[in-house]
């Protein structure tokens, strides 16, 4: 019959960090307990964005597996290897770097696509020499809809592709979700970034894992 709220803010006010809602029936008797953040998620609302500058896109819901981050100034677009697995190695047995940047990275605002290469012929990836990018965003830049990574060998033979979509999947990085999954001890992977996607989001009063992605374990 009655829901009593007590909610404390965070400093930076993104999230709701602290309270409790307290149900009640008709009598007055308490009936249930939900806390801040742990039964209730609430991020505050926050606009998407209307161009891939700036912003990073992310697979399995976590940085640095290969995530690909689109810098201000676009041409210094690059792939994130940071949280790589172990496993993910050259065929020379050194690690991919932390930070792997494309070659000829172009954008064109008018059809949302994206094209660029990344060049691994110093030491190549999974008997990759180069892999070739076109990814087409979505209209609300939520995520990557459409596109393919083709990939050749070091004599120039295309090897294969994956497609966006179908065997690549990745989602804007939101900063909001991430300091919620932080608040939580939460890694953002798996079950817990699907739970991310349903929380609620408040608006102010004023207002598979794949190394290029390309394939599963590439």
């Amino acid at each position: 019959a009655k829901w009593e709220y007590e909610m404390v803010f965070a400093d930076d006010f993104v999230t709701i960090s602290g309270g409790k809602m307290t149900a009640f029936d008709k009598d007055g008797n308490e009936t249930a307990t939900n806390t801040f953040p742990e039964d209730l998620a609430y991020v505050r609302e926050y606009k998407l964005p209307s161009t891939i500058v700036g912003q990073i896109y992310m697979q399995g819901g976590q940085l640095g597996i290969a995530s690909y981050h689109f810098q201000p100034d676009i041409s210094e677009a690059c792939i994130s290897y940071e949280s790589a697995p172990t496993q993910w190695t050259l065929d020379d047995g050194s690690r991919p770097p932390a930070r792997k940047a494309f070659e000829n990275p172009r954008y064109d605002e008018a059809t949302r696509t994206f094209t660029g290469t990344i060049n691994w012929s110093e030491a190549s990836f999974g008997g990759d020499a180069k892999w070739e990018y076109e990814m087409v965003f979505a209209q609300d830049f939520k995520r990557i809809t459409g596109g393919q990574v083709r990939k050749f060998d070091a004599a120039g033979q295309e090897r294969g592709a994956s497609k966006f979509g179908r065997e690549l999947h990745y989602e804007l990085y939101f900063e909001e979700e991430a300091q919620l999954f932080h608040m939580l001890g939460l890694p953002a992977v798996g079950v817990f970034f699907n739970m991310l996607r349903r929380v609620v989001t408040v608006a102010p009063e004023d207002g598979g894992v794949d190394v290029a992605g390309a394939e599963e374990e590439a």
